[in-house]
């Protein structure tokens, strides 16, 4: 439903401007006037044209900072057509109304006239207004009031514009379905979604650590080509091109090949083609270095397969005598050995304290000493924060600004100055509360408030944190 302008009076404006300090005051919407005459409202009105009932079943809810849901509910067993309403505050003052040429609504005498409409004010925010009653209101839904919400079609949902309906499950679903396809996401995807870190993620996918590495064509790496050429630099093996037969030659007569020596296939030109060697053999060398083959991988063969790390392995076999001393040992890996195994993160057990430690009252006292503990004193936290308090005794009556002083000064103003009145015994019917608003290091201004002219009390008590 669109939101009634409604036209606030020049007397309720003055009923809602705080005559003592900046913003509203509270106001009270006691009743509610009905007419069947069409009018156009203007501030200047002291009276509504036509007016022939007064009802007090009023009731509203703020529900944003510049509109309220009202209702209005009429049980009588009048007949009439409405074309305007007015609120009256609990003094009688005309506080708003509004009309129009047709009927807002139409009420036959057996039944019970019901108006609830949203009602905007154009140019005032955080109206503090009150209601006689508010059991049967029906506001609509915002994100701070609960209320009456329309739900939103797949096509809204999927469009995600619509910021007024509300979403249904089956709605949610759809929009889901249209961005990420059918019943997405499906078990194996949650499955990776689930994987918290990019190790499990290839875990999960089959990919090992070759994922973590650029093996491609191009990439600079020496798994882009062989033995240390690129492809295209390579004869491609066509007719009058390419690498000759591979020659097996498995004999244990050639003991050296020099660098001098040159093999072809004999089926091709010399001059064009090489010869591919595989070499199996025991005692076969080449420029007087070993060839690896499967006789000569172990101890005694001369090879780097005979070395643990470029060492033979007597090179361990007495290493307190190598050293020359003798190492960590479960004999020497405890208090006083010297070795980091005698600390716990590099420190010793003297700097630690024991189990049985406490922080008593007494220990603890010193780092709270910064206070006065007093009707008016304050207390100085560790950290920092600073926390005052105080009382003001006096008779007040009226709503005027009283300055206090803090009992020590704050090193920057204040984050929080609040009160509370205070009354020797309980009064019935007397509404008063303290308001805050300048304040700096020394001091704040507060203001005891009241709802009527005739309320009274006998000061207030304050508090204020800071540092």
């Amino acid at each position: 439903m669109t939101a009634i302008l409604l036209t606030i009076t020049a007397a309720g404006r003055a009923a809602l401007i705080d005559a003592a300090l900046p913003g509203t005051a509270a106001a009270h919407i006691a009743a509610a006037g009905i007419t069947a005459t069409g009018f156009a409202a203007n501030a200047g009105m002291t009276a509504m044209p036509g007016e022939f009932a007064r009802i007090t079943t009023v009731g509203g809810a703020i529900v944003d900072a510049d509109t309220i849901h009202l209702i209005v509910r009429d049980d009588s067993a009048a007949a009439y057509a409405m074309r305007g309403f007015a609120l009256y505050l609990a003094d009688g003052t005309l506080f708003a109304l509004y009309g129009q040429a047709d009927p807002i609504l139409e009420k036959s005498s057996g039944s019970t006239a019901l108006l609830a409409v949203d009602v905007r004010f154009v140019d005032i925010t955080d109206p503090d207004l009150t209601f006689n009653e508010t059991g049967f209101l029906n506001p609509p839904a915002t994100s701070s009031v609960a209320g009456v919400v329309e739900l939103a079609t797949d096509a809204e949902t999927s469009t995600g514009t619509d910021a007024i309906r509300a979403v249904t499950p089956a709605g949610l679903k759809a929009a889901i379905n249209a961005r990420f396809g059918s019943n997405a996401a499906s078990a194996f995807v949650r499955t990776l979604l689930d994987a918290a870190t990019a190790a499990a993620f290839r875990l999960v996918l089959g990919i090992k650590s070759a994922a973590l590495r650029d093996e491609g064509a191009g990439n600079g790496l020496d798994a882009d080509l062989l033995d240390g050429l690129q492809p295209s630099t390579l004869p491609t093996g066509s007719a009058g091109g390419g690498w000759g037969a591979v020659a097996v030659i498995r004999s244990t007569g050639i003991t050296d090949i020099g660098s001098g020596l040159d093999f072809h296939a004999a089926a091709n030109d010399p001059a064009d083609y090489g010869v591919r060697l595989a070499l199996v053999g025991a005692g076969l060398t080449i420029n007087g270095s070993t060839v690896w083959h499967l006789g000569n991988d172990g101890a005694g063969s001369g090879l780097d397969a005979d070395l643990i790390d470029g060492q033979d392995g007597s090179y361990y076999t007495n290493i307190p005598a190598r050293l020359g001393y003798t190492p960590w040992h479960p004999g020497n890996d405890g208090a006083g050995s010297g070795l980091d195994a005698d600390l716990l993160d590099g420190r010793d057990a003297a700097s630690f304290a024991d189990a049985a430690h406490t922080h008593t009252a007494p220990a603890l006292a010193p780092a709270f000493a910064d206070q006065q503990l007093a009707d008016s004193g304050w207390q100085r936290l560790p950290g920092g924060l600073l926390l005052q308090w105080g009382q003001y005794r006096a008779r007040i009556t009226g709503e005027h600004p009283i300055a206090i002083a803090f009992p020590t000064p704050f090193t920057a103003p204040p984050f929080f100055v609040g009160g509370n009145v205070y009354l020797p015994a309980f009064v019935a019917n007397v509404d008063m509360w303290v308001q805050s608003s300048t304040r700096d290091v020394n001091g704040a201004s507060i203001a005891v408030v009241a709802s009527s002219s005739g309320n009274a009390c006998d000061g207030f008590d304050w508090f204020a944190i800071g540092r």
